[in-house]
């Protein structure tokens, strides 16, 4: 899969784009361990450090894979570079991503344990940090996905609105692979998504701009 990616994100890429990328089993499974959700605690410190790790090194393979396929990525540490406070973003250093873009860079970032002013720390999962970055830059948030978006009878829907959405509730699109909780995401920051099930090509024609099998969404 990373192999993958990246030798379409080379065969795609522009100094405009920003790479998102999620912990998977990197981040998740030491994440429920140790309850990092819940917040700082004498229990789960050490374990926010295991994850901080774990993570980055999925970022290194990832970065590494693209610069195999001479796209000069530069990793950028979530853990450094934003504060939450109650799980919601604070603050960035946007400086550090704006620099990247001008002097030729394809920054890329990824889900990771954050400090919160109010627990501590929390998670920051590379969702959040996709829409916010559209939201900051009026970009469009490009999804990876298994699947398309679902409706009720497990037909793919090919745009979908945030009050058809909203209609819908949580028994309309499916809502395996956390797409709900994804697609809640992209509405609540009212920003334009596409969701692109990972299929060979898809990637390279949707960060060109061509028509791809996908989901859009729409504020």
């Amino acid at each position: 899969m990373v192999k993958r990616i990246s030798q379409e994100i080379s065969k795609a890429y522009d100094s405009e784009l920003i790479l998102v990328h999620g912990a998977g089993s990197f981040g998740h499974p030491i994440a429920n361990e140790f309850r990092l959700r819940d917040g700082l605690n004498e229990e789960n410190v050490l374990g926010s450090i295991d994850t901080i790790l774990s993570v980055r090194s999925l970022n290194t393979i990832l970065v590494r894979e693209l610069r195999r396929n001479s796209v000069p990525a530069f990793p950028i540490s979530p853990s450094s570079a934003f504060t939450l406070e109650n799980g919601e973003i604070l603050s960035f250093f946007e400086d550090v991503i704006e620099t990247c873009l001008s002097t030729g860079f394809l920054p890329i970032l990824y889900g990771d344990v954050v400090l919160d002013k109010k627990k501590g720390f929390d998670i920051l999962s590379g969702d959040k940090i996709t829409v916010h970055l559209a939201k900051k830059y009026g970009g469009i948030a490009i999804f990876l996905s298994d699947t398309l978006v679902l409706d009720g009878e497990g037909n793919p829907i090919e745009e979908l609105r945030g009050r058809e959405f909203r209609d819908l509730g949580t028994s309309g699109p499916d809502v395996t692979g956390g797409m709900y909780g994804k697609i809640r995401e992209i509405l609540s920051y009212g920003v334009e998504a596409i969701i692109v099930p990972f299929k060979p090509g898809n990637l390279e024609r949707v960060l060109k701009g061509e028509e791809c099998e996908c989901t859009r969404v729409i504020p």
